[in-house]
């Protein structure tokens, strides 16, 4: 039986369950066995991108630039991207102008050729000298982002996201620690939110939480963007999140709840797997792989280095594996030959990704596929 989407979640729960019960991984795998087809097909590099290209075509977008850092004017510049949120839009930009801070911020608001009543909403703000408004045909969301960027003119920065909001007291808790550490980023905690705005269960900073999240949790040095922004055209462009971790020096997280996440049933977080533009997740890896390796400071001998873009692999076959199997097999050639390439002396020191990477060096298809199943 070929392993599709209500299988995965059944062997997910099978695996924690395994765990709690401290069977190791005993019913999960059990279960494995017997939705795992048999039977494997090997591509070889070219072939895998032939194939995969004749699905879904490479953008080849990039994410280095050249953006222009100028004298800070705020303490904080709000990047705010909108597109088709007119049921949300208001109670985002009031969120943000309705902060209770001593610190002085400005939102950056990119109307990217929205169809329905953002612009008509913005109107309300323009003389809001807190909120610069561009206005450009409609590009995509990183694109919008980008707009925002061109010109730095925060002490820091930081990404609202149109149907989101900012918590109480969000930007006075970022920045009151920004300031006292001195921090390149300072990532705080989120709440989820319904689509009618009431809040749920979501995610508390522990000493043990990793760098790895969202990009609009947390607020950055300039620094970061000068040379780095999102790459344009591609699903998951927030996967460049690993290329300015690298870059930061000095990284602190907050248990603060600073940002309410809306859980839009209309996002491509919640539609993405049957659209082939999924495949994407692989196209982004391959181009963060191919940027890193152009910046001077990126260091693909770190242990964080080939920890996320082990995890990136795992993400690859979560958001294209139900487009069946040869798309399994070629994503899994294309990870097998972007390991070797980019990492073919560093190991992983981290217990939970050893098996994969291994997996991954050995042409090991089932445990590779295991491994993702699993994460």
């Amino acid at each position: 039986m070929e392993i599709n989407y209500i299988a995965v979640r059944l062997l997910r729960i099978a695996n924690k369950l395994s765990i709690k019960f401290h069977c190791g991984r005993s019913i999960g795998n059990l279960l494995f066995r017997i939705f795992n087809t048999k039977g494997e097909k090997t591509y070889n590099k070219g072939d895998a991108k032939t194939y995969l290209s004749s699905i879904h075509k490479d953008v080849e977008s990039s994410s280095i630039c050249e953006n222009k850092i100028v004298e800070p004017t705020v303490d904080l510049q709000i990047i705010v991207p909108i597109y088709n949120v007119e049921k949300y839009l208001d109670s985002c930009l009031q969120s943000i102008l309705n902060q209770q801070t001593n610190y002085t911020f400005k939102i950056v608001a990119i109307n990217d050729g929205s169809p329905d009543k953002c612009g008509e909403i913005l109107k309300k703000h323009q003389n809001d000298d807190r909120i610069i408004i561009y206005t450009q045909n409609n590009e995509g969301h990183s694109s919008a982002r980008n707009t925002g960027l061109k010109t730095i003119f925060g002490r820091y920065i930081g990404f609202v996201d149109s149907d989101d909001m900012l918590a109480p007291n969000a930007i006075q808790n970022w920045l009151d620690y920004a300031y006292k550490t001195d921090a390149d980023i300072v990532d705080g905690s989120y709440r989820r939110m319904t689509a009618k705005g009431k809040l749920q269960g979501g995610f508390v900073h522990t000493s043990q939480s990793s760098k790895s999240g969202f990009i609009w949790t947390r607020i950055y040095k300039p620094y970061l963007f000068q040379n780095i922004h999102f790459p344009e055209k591609y699903w998951f462009e927030d996967s460049v999140i690993g290329l300015i971790l690298a870059n930061a020096h000095k990284y602190v997280s907050i248990t603060d709840y600073v940002y309410y996440y809306r859980t839009n049933p209309n996002s491509i977080t919640h539609n993405f797997r049957r659209n082939v533009k999924s495949i994407d997740s692989l196209y982004i890896t391959q181009s963060l792989l191919k940027d890193a390796s152009q910046l001077s400071y990126f260091d693909f001998n770190a242990d964080s280095s080939i920890n996320f873009f082990l995890g990136m692999f795992q993400h690859n076959w979560h958001r294209t594996y139900i487009h069946g199997k040869d798309v399994e097999y070629a994503v899994y050639t294309i990870a097998k030959n972007l390991l070797t390439q980019y990492f073919p002396n560093k190991h992983t020191t981290k217990k939970e990704l050893q098996e994969l990477e291994t997996a991954l060096r050995t042409d090991n298809f089932y445990v590779y596929r295991r491994e993702c199943c699993y994460m």
